[in-house]
């Protein structure tokens, strides 16, 4: 639920102006990426409940819409990173 949620604030924070939150709209979308991660069919609709409920928390505050505010100075997104780490048993002597 968590990934489907951040998908959604990221949406919602890289849209100029800032779109409003139509959660009927929305829930398919949610369904099928819950769909996509493995989410089990009977638990899907719980899911898309928590989901939009998430989002719509943290548009009702006033420090999510803030955080997602790409007006302000300091406004970013997640940064995305790639890459490759070396096991930590690798390089011990």
């Amino acid at each position: 639920m968590g990934t489907v949620v951040h998908r959604e604030l990221q949406r919602l924070a890289a849209l100029s102006p800032p779109a409003t939150f139509d959660a009927a709209e929305s829930q398919r979308r949610f369904f099928d990426e819950l769909a996509e991660l493995g989410v089990p069919q009977e638990l899907r609709s719980a899911a898309v409940a928590r989901v939009t409920d998430a989002v719509r928390s943290m548009l009702g505050d006033e420090r999510g819409r803030w955080l997602l505010d790409a007006a302000h100075a300091d406004s970013a997104t997640e940064l995305a990173l790639a890459g490759r780490m070396r096991s930590a048993s690798c390089c011990m002597w």
